[in-house]
């Protein structure tokens, strides 16, 4: 415990303590009066009133609550960059009550991400005994969310990877920013596994997307029983909405006289709030006249995770019983959590899912919900894969936002009552939303059709996301094929990712032979590698092998080469926004080692699609295909984690039936367009996306660009005919001949000088398209801009002079290493620079 009286405010266990549990020693004991019914469900935390409780007093070594008040000094509280230990620490300053955290662009952690945050040392607390910190904040400023976290990353080997100031992470709450006092719970045990079992420093990170500050005025420390300090059995909310716990502070019990129902069940959910002291839990009947029998007996001591237990107990159907909810422990007084317990007479659910089009059964994503809102049991037929960060399990059955993939029928047994049914799959066919209520004993049959309101693959287009990260063997492809499928991706890419240290989500092939396909749908290898901070992440697809060249693992360009020798195709992941990606565009498009961008994605902090680096250098004259990915599981839209497969997606378009070898010459010829929603098209005299056209000077060049969408699912706003970055002509949805499920254009372009030409899409809230451009050159001119070549070339010195930067001085941060491959990089930065000026030269003719 910190001991200093000036600096920490300690409040005493004894004086939140109820008179009665003093007096009682911590023991409650209540007698129950008549059977509870048969009525179902039955909802046994708020029938506890009914039930016969007993349970111990609080343990005595139960530590006290801390508070740090930051109307005085707190000077063992100091500023750490907790993301990025590259950047720089904020600016903190004390107010008359607070401590004023200030963050300016020197906080950048990539991609307009501002990070901050302050941390303590602390004198070796037993991680297990603290629950909650509570902080007090107000901010007027853009600041985003406070997090916890825990122990000190720094001082680790120089084989790890973690580049971060703490070594694990608590919860992360959004701020509301309008000036007045908030108070935040943020509970400790999210990933406390990874701090071991003692706190050496505790801390608290800020996000910020523009410069701001927030004042701290205080941080608390609440032990882990103390939100149980009142009876020693209770009702306890476990997440957000009305409580749905019994809580037993062992060795304790709960004992209700009870009707059992037909087909009787009873669910309950088994948790502890401590992972250094198991807890035992026992399920107990006693039917009238006859014995004691345990139904379950089981010692858990996971802090992070439920067990979920269902018990039969339709063999005692009509009996009136005694049924007990017992829990015992090593250390009197830890919290035994029964989530949710309650008994019910189930009633069954089936479903079948027919695609409209072809009358047969279908994959989807589904996301079945009760009438709270919150994600109901999963289907023993749904799709299951393990997935998760950095090749670790997060999940294996629900997906981030609770939804499930089936392969187009499924079964389950659920709870009486009212239940939301979303289905989906991916862009080309409409949504559906579904309002169920379930009867005890009863099934209900829903035959759901999916309709498309589009139909590429009829029209040559096949979709693709060049952006999954989920390990395989043979065995596990059907069920990723089946994802991948559900969510209408005809062409999955599954990225092995490495780092400087190793790689991750291992692919078993290669090329021809890691290609998997089932009628219209193709699993591909490729991989996210090289990938750092300082150039940025890559990606190569479909090529014969893997690529890693470990001792020059900054020079991405022997990489790109050795792909494209085995036949595969290159670029740039996260539109080159995050860690620093247009840098390595600049050593590498301009040396002509670049075949594609990662043009849309959800990953970056400012929308799907960003296009200030793909501009910059198509007006250099380089050509760039147009690609997208989800980057499942990190990426997702709106709030929350909400990573899905084919969020962001790509259409290339086939001449042939799909195949392996048929896609990969398409995207090499680059026709393709990206998408997080609406569909489109454009012709340039009749070229497609990719090709090159060479015309006359003076010539007319005849543009059709459409877009397509829905109406309700996709509502078109706006398309647009792009020239060297400007837009030529619009049409938007209202006007005479437009819709918003349909837009074109028409149009006669002269050209005196070579130009690209794109089309783009704006339709409901994150819903975007940009086309692959069509390259014209006039009787051999190039398409470059002569307007912007002289900008482009001064700012991608600029960007090579980052990198100068960057590599000149030697660092102790574990994940920025380029500096110790200075001499390589400054011989391929000194080639870029000989392009650069001999673009100077070439293109000076054209007034720029």
């Amino acid at each position: 415990m910190l001991k200093s009286p000036n600096r920490v405010v300690l409040l005493r266990r004894g004086a939140i303590l109820p008179a009665l549990l003093l007096c009682l020693g911590g023991t409650r004991v209540q007698s129950a009066s008549t059977p509870l019914s048969a009525e179902t469900p039955m909802h046994l935390a708020r029938s506890l009133a009914a039930a016969v409780t007993e349970g111990s007093a609080l343990p005595n070594e139960m530590p006290d609550r801390v508070e740090w008040r930051f109307d005085q000094p707190q000077p063992q509280w100091q500023p750490v960059a907790p993301m990025n230990l590259n950047t720089h620490p904020l600016r903190a300053e004390r107010t008359e009550d607070a401590l004023r955290l200030s963050f300016d662009e020197s906080n950048d952690n990539g991609g307009g991400i501002l990070v901050g945050g302050i941390a303590v040392e602390v004198p070796a607390w037993n991680a297990w005994d603290w629950g909650t910190v509570v902080v007090l904040a107000r901010s007027r400023d853009d600041i985003r969310g406070i997090g916890v976290g825990f122990n000190s990353a720094r001082g680790q080997p120089s084989t790890s990877r973690n580049a971060y100031a703490y070594a694990a992470f608590g919860d992360f709450a959004a701020t509301v920013n309008d000036g007045t006092i908030q108070t935040y719970r943020l509970r400790v045990h999210q990933g406390q596994g990874a701090t071991g079992s003692t706190w050496q420093r505790l801390g608290i990170w800020i996000l910020a997307r523009s410069p701001a500050s927030i004042d701290i005025l205080s941080i608390s420390v609440v032990p882990t029983e103390a939100e149980y300090s009142g009876d020693p059995v209770g009702v306890a909310p476990i997440d957000e909405g009305e409580p749905d716990a019994i809580y037993v502070r062992a060795p304790g019990r709960v004992e209700y006289e009870l009707r059992i129902p037909d087909d009787g069940r009873l669910d309950v959910g088994l948790g502890v709030l401590r992972d250094d002291v198991p807890v035992t839990f026992r399920i107990a009947v006693t039917p009238e006249g006859g014995s004691k029998e345990t139904l379950l007996e089981e010692t858990w001591r996971l802090q992070d995770h439920f067990a979920s237990r269902s018990i039969d107990l339709s063999r005692l159907a009509g009996q009136t019983v005694r049924l007990a909810l017992e829990a015992a422990s090593t250390r009197p007084g830890t919290v035994a959590l029964w989530r949710s317990p309650t008994l019910y007479t189930p009633g069954r659910l089936v479903v079948n899912v027919v695609d409209r089009g072809t009358g047969s059964t279908t994959a989807a994503r589904v996301l079945l919900t009760d009438a709270a809102g919150e994600r109901a049991r999963i289907p023993p037929a749904a799709v299951t894969l393990m997935y998760g960060f950095n090749d670790r399990a997060v999940s294996h059955d629900y997906l981030p936002n609770g939804a499930f993939y089936t392969d187009g029928s499924f079964e389950v047994e659920l709870l009486p009552g009212s239940y939301g049914l979303s289905l989906s799959k991916g862009y080309e066919y409409l949504e559906q939303e579904h309002e169920i209520v379930i009867e005890a004993g009863k099934e209900t049959a829903l035959s759901l059709d999916l309709e498309r309101w589009i139909d590429m693959p009829s029209q040559g287009w096949f979709s693709a996301d060049d952006h999954i990260h989920i390990r395989r063997s043979p065995r596990e492809d059907p069920l990723i094929l089946s994802w991948i499928a559900a969510e209408d991706i005809h062409v999955g890419a599954l990225l092995q990712m490495g780092d400087f240290w190793a790689t991750y989500y291992a692919q078993y092939a290669w090329g021809r032979d890691g290609a998997y396909q089932l009628e219209d749908h193709l699993l591909i290898s490729g991989q996210e590698d090289p990938r750092t901070h300082e150039l940025g992440h890559t990606i190569s697809l479909a090529a014969d092998d893997y690529v890693r060249f470990s001792g020059e693992y900054y020079h991405y360009d022997r990489v790109f080469d050795r792909v494209h020798e085995l036949g595969g195709v290159t670029g740039y992941a996260h539109q080159g926004v995050t860690f620093h990606g247009y840098r390595g565009l600049t050593l590498d498009v301009l040396r002509k080692k670049v075949d594609f961008i990662e043009l849309l994605q959800f990953c970056a902090p400012d929308g799907p699609l960003q296009l200030e680096h793909y501009y910059h250098f198509l007006d250099l004259g380089f050509p760039l295909t147009a690609t997208a990915g989800s980057d499942f599981p990190w990426c997702g839209r709106g709030p929350g984690w909400n990573a899905r497969i084919g969020d962001a997606r790509f259409y290339t378009y086939l001449e042939d039936e799909l195949s392996f070898d048929n896609w990969r010459e398409s995207l090499r010829a680059g026709h393709t367009f990206v998408t997080s929603g609406p569909v489109v098209e454009i012709t340039v005299n009749g070229a497609i996306p990719g090709d090159t056209l060479d015309v006359a000077k003076g010539s007319v060049l005849e543009i059709s660009a459409r877009a397509r969408g829905h109406a309700s699912q996709v509502p078109l706003q706006r398309l647009e005919i792009v020239a060297h970055g400007q837009v030529v002509q619009a049409a938007a949805a209202g006007e005479p001949g437009q819709s918003a499920a349909e837009l074109s254009i028409e149009l006669d372009f002269p050209v005196e000088h070579g130009v690209w030409i794109a089309a783009r899409v704006t339709a409901g809230p994150t819903q975007e398209a940009h086309t692959t451009p069509v390259y014209v050159s006039v009787e051999g001119s190039g398409f470059h801009n002569p307007r912007t070549v002289a900008h482009h070339l001064d700012l991608s010195d600029q960007y090579l002079d980052e990198l100068e930067q960057e590599i000149a001085m030697p660092n102790d941060t574990l994940n920025q290493l380029a500096w110790r491959y200075r001499e390589g990089l400054e011989l391929r930065i000194a080639e870029t620079r000989a392009v650069i000026a001999r673009l100077r030269r070439e293109l000076a003719s054209d007034g720029s």
